[in-house]
């Protein structure tokens, strides 16, 4: 079944169409079970959902399993999804103002998301469905998963098929291009090449979307194998001095640091209307994606991470940058399964020992107190938000203060 035509935003939602349900799916039991994980499909079905950003309404192919809601363009399995959210501590409701077949899904960090299904009955399943589930995800995200066993770092390298965590390529990938050694970091001569256009490269696929640009996953056309993660940037989306400045700042920063669990910056360069950044290729992807697969870490290996995050942030606080985004998002896993941390938009550069900052900004649920009362603040912000991480690491929710409405539940 081909999905409906794309709708632009109107004042009522587009109900969605009748579900159906996907050819891959197979059956155990009476029970759906999804082919490559082999996880029982909870529930799946055609929605519309509504843009974070733009705000149309666009069909998506929607699928719960084991707690996580996934977004497909169609209903394939064996693809990647464009889209996918942790259920633990999630709500679903109705939601009448956009029609009567429209629900509310609330996230644990507080961003809300709307769906419309076919029918008010559906409606109502998915809420039901996605309800239960959050239960389910809140309550055995507290239980090791069974792949925690043990095993060395170099075990922990994801698969080249883990690491998509973005749509599927745009491009085909150049022969040889799924071993590990042709996705290796480039080697030491390209480090001193000077690139200059866009035109250099082959660009792949999408590896992930900011509030500024993307960035792609690209190869050299003269040098195939070597690959690079390119950040796009529209110079038309930089609207006002503090966007520019945290795009020159990024630059900077990365320019001037050197540090084997930072991502490196080989060049950048302009056209008429992009920025470019070329910057190293971690294949592992975020700790995040890994979070989400596999609902907590054991306690050896999240003291590894975290030892390798207090080096980066350590050495970035010897050059006076207070980094102020440390986030799971920002956390990347290199083949080997060490730290790589990325995006360096909100840093603030020449903060000392006694030098403070006041500027209002990162992610809500990583945000130190200080921050959060708008008081004056120093490089304290990095070491709160390095313990956000930890606990995430190891209970596999977000940290929320306990309210009447979300009640504070036991760490194991």
């Amino acid at each position: 079944m081909a999905p409906p035509t794309t709708t632009s935003s109107p004042s009522d939602a587009p109900a969605a169409p009748s579900a159906v349900k996907g050819n891959d799916i197979k059956k155990a039991g009476g029970v759906a079970v999804h082919p490559r994980t082999g996880a029982v499909v909870q529930k799946e079905g055609w929605l519309n959902k509504q843009g974070n950003f733009i705000r149309n309404w666009r069909p998506r192919w929607v699928q719960l399993v084991d707690g996580i809601l996934y977004y497909f363009k169609e209903p394939a399995h064996e693809v990647e999804p464009t889209n996918y959210f942790l259920l633990a501590g999630a709500k679903a409701q109705p939601y009448d103002r956009h029609g009567p077949t429209c629900f509310e899904l609330t996230l644990a960090n507080g961003e809300r998301r709307y769906m419309t299904a076919p029918s008010k009955d559906e409606r109502d399943e998915w809420i039901a469905a996605i309800t239960q589930a959050t239960f389910e995800r809140t309550r055995t995200s507290l239980k090791p998963a069974a792949s925690e066993a043990a095993g060395s770092v170099a075990s922990l390298a994801p698969s080249a098929t883990d690491a998509a965590t973005g749509p599927t390529p745009t491009a085909p990938i150049p022969a040889g291009a799924a071993s590990s050694s042709s996705l290796s970091a480039p080697s030491s001569p390209s480090k001193k090449r000077k690139f200059k256009s866009p035109d250099e490269f082959t660009f792949i696929k999408v590896l992930g979307k900011g509030n500024y640009g993307k960035v792609m996953l690209a190869t050299l056309k003269n040098a195939p194998n070597e690959f690079y993660a390119v950040k796009v940037i529209k110079k038309s989306s930089l609207v006002d001095e503090e966007s520019i400045e945290h795009v020159l700042a990024e630059n900077r920063v990365l320019q001037s640091l050197a540090h084997p669990c930072l991502v490196k910056l080989f060049a950048s360069f302009q056209t008429p209307d992009r920025l470019y950044f070329v910057m190293e290729y971690v294949r592992g992807g975020e700790i995040f994606f890994h979070i989400v697969k596999e609902r907590r870490f054991p306690e050896h290996r999240a003291k590894l991470y975290l030892a390798e995050i207090v080096l980066a942030v350590q050495y970035l606080h010897s050059k006076g940058v207070v980094y102020r985004d440390l986030k799971l998002e920002n956390v990347l896993l290199d083949e080997e399964g060490h730290v790589k941390i990325t995006d360096f938009g909100l840093c603030k550069e020449g903060i000392g020992e006694n030098i403070t900052t006041s500027t209002f900004c990162g992610t809500p649920e990583y945000l130190a107190p200080e921050i959060l009362e708008e008081e004056n603040y120093g490089k304290s912000v990095d070491w709160w938000a390095c313990g956000i991480v930890l606990y995430e690491m190891l209970v596999g929710r977000v940290c929320i203060p306990a309210t009447p409405s979300t009640p504070q539940l036991p760490l194991f």
